[in-house]
């Protein structure tokens, strides 16, 4: 294949296991493996969605930089990295090859304390552990729950909001006039922060919430069934 932008099937991954281990002068399935990276590819904004996440258990994402352009955003762990990106950018601007699609790559790279060491460990330790079709939707599953993990903006239409809904959703955004109700006139913003709630449950677009969790689920079963 020698990309990582097109689909790569749990077959695929066990036909390129067995090819591996066919040229090379070891038995790759004995193999240690030190790093997983987990890694889905599908057609969306990726401005669009990145610039909705705000973070991920009080972890700040980080901006992505290439040649001064911004493409993308990461979450920066000790023992793992979770990132949105630009793919059609980046495959340009590495490896000149120009996509007609607007592609987004989201991926989760976790070293081997990240997948074994914790209270429910996946138990990837040698590379005869990723062909076991459990472990693989596992590791899938890891992937979708860092995602849904992330808190994000949400997708709000402002066009038919009155004035005064605007003017609540943006005190309640903002930090330093959120605190300051909530310090010095309490039952106010107990008051507001119950209308802001409504508010967002009103305009709140759910499907738009979904679009970018379900093309991840769609390409990820398609790789598992497959």
């Amino acid at each position: 294949m020698g990309n990582n932008y097109q689909d790569f099937t749990f077959a695929q991954v066990l036909t390129a296991f067995d090819k591996l281990n066919s040229k090379l002068p070891v038995d790759i399935y004995k193999s240690t493996i030190a790093r997983v990276d987990i890694g889905v590819v599908i057609n969306h904004d990726t401005d669009q969605e990145c610039n909705r996440w705000l973070d991920y258990k009080g972890k700040l994402p980080n901006a992505m930089i290439k040649r001064s352009n911004i493409y993308g955003s990461e979450f920066r762990q000790t023992n793992n990295k979770f990132k949105g990106y630009n793919k059609t950018f980046e495959a340009f601007q590495t490896a000149d090859v120009k996509l007609q699609e607007q592609l987004m790559r989201v991926e989760l790279t976790g070293n081997n304390r990240f997948y074994n060491k914790r209270t429910n460990p996946i138990g990837i330790y040698t590379v005869q552990d990723l062909t076991n079709p459990i472990k693989y939707q596992l590791l899938a599953s890891e992937l979708l729950n860092f995602y849904v993990n992330i808190k994000k903006k949400p997708n709000l239409n402002f066009t038919y909001w009155t004035t005064k809904e605007t003017r609540l959703y943006g005190y309640m955004n903002n930090s330093d006039t959120a605190i300051a109700m909530k310090q010095y006139h309490k039952e106010t913003h107990k008051k507001e922060r119950g209308q802001y709630l409504k508010l967002l449950s009103k305009y709140q677009d759910v499907e738009q919430e979904k679009i970018v969790f379900d093309k991840l689920k769609s390409k990820i079963d398609f790789s598992i069934n497959n």
